[in-house]
């Protein structure tokens, strides 16, 4: 939340990854706006790019069945609402930015996501897995360890990637939300 010194710690650097979130994700519709603001003063400071960790919130049903990174965002949810003007003002900056959007994370250190936040209760055994969508829908989940992969990769690629850019992360579609709760089940031997 402090510019000034988002542009110290953006010195010498290529490139800023915009992955924050308020702790707790408390006044998140509040504080979000002003912190890619943060970036955004920074980039061109230092002629970095920005590299913002997207989702697939930001559609509505109207852009399915096939998603692409120019469909329409039309969110239904305030959460969508808030990506879709989270990125809409990145691309409005006219800074250089590069958006890859990606499902839900899981792996090693995701962090608070909806795996180890909703499937599993955080630090404790695995005994239940719960599914945070509805029974015949599907969810798109993330590899973290691929996407950083796929991230990585996208900004070696500097040279042809556009001065504004989003990219769709394919991931893992669990088309009906039967195939990623079987996989944290806990494993019993007799």
């Amino acid at each position: 939340m402090n510019a000034a010194e988002v542009t110290t710690a953006a010195e010498a650097a290529s490139v800023i990854v915009h992955a924050v979130n308020p702790p707790g994700y408390r006044n998140w519709g509040q504080l979000v706006i002003p912190m890619i603001e943060s970036s955004i003063g920074a980039a061109p400071t230092h002629g970095a790019r920005i590299l913002l960790p997207g989702t697939i919130y930001n559609y509505g049903p109207d852009a399915f069945p096939t998603l692409r990174e120019n469909s329409p965002q039309e969110p239904l949810t305030r959460k969508g609402r808030i990506r879709a003007a989270l990125e809409q003002r990145l691309q409005d900056s006219g800074v250089r930015a590069l958006i890859v959007r990606a499902g839900d994370l899981f792996g090693p250190d995701a962090g608070n996501n909806w795996f180890s936040q909703g499937l599993v209760k955080p630090g404790q055994p695995i005994t239940s897995i719960r599914y945070p969508g509805r029974p015949g829908v599907g969810h798109a989940w993330a590899y973290l360890p691929d996407l950083a992969e796929t991230m990585a990769q996208l900004l070696d690629r500097e040279s042809t990637v556009g001065a504004f850019e989003r990219f769709h992360f394919e991931g893992q579609w669990d088309a009906d939300g039967t195939r990623m709760t079987p996989l944290c089940a806990p494993r019993y031997t007799g």
